[in-house]
């Protein structure tokens, strides 16, 4: 990475650990919303693809640019038994999404302050 490209991650890293982003309570769960949930279900694509239902057990979905964790939660509640990685540039968003995560009762999630273009190099265990 450039100067000018490592300087402009900076300020859009500074501007998150400002004001994360969804800006949803950590109270507030997509429990009973089922349009949306119905739409991050990892089932639904799957088997319209292949005609085949998928258990979404042992699988993993990674949330990149996961801001303060209102997807992954969502992600989380539509795909029971998954695995949920998120990773986001903003340390502040991340411990919003850990505490969301963890207020839900949702403990098959991890969350890392990673660049995308590290992500290559990280490993995830499912």
């Amino acid at each position: 990475m450039n100067h000018q490209e490592l300087e402009l991650q900076r300020k859009i890293r500074q501007q998150f650990d400002v004001v994360t982003y969804p800006r949803a309570p950590v109270e507030k769960s997509p429990k009973n919303d089922y349009e949306l949930l119905f739409m991050h279900n990892f089932i639904t694509p799957y088997y319209l693809r292949n005609q085949k239902v998928i258990e979404t057990t042992g699988k993993m979905i990674l949330d990149a640019g996961c801001g303060s964790g209102y997807k992954a939660l969502i992600l989380a509640q539509a795909n029971p038994g998954a695995k949920i990685v998120g990773i986001d540039i903003s340390e502040k968003s991340v411990e919003l999404a850990r505490k969301r995560l963890e207020y839900h009762g949702l403990t098959h999630t991890e969350f890392y302050v990673l660049p995308i273009e590290q992500l290559q190099q990280f490993r995830f265990r499912v």
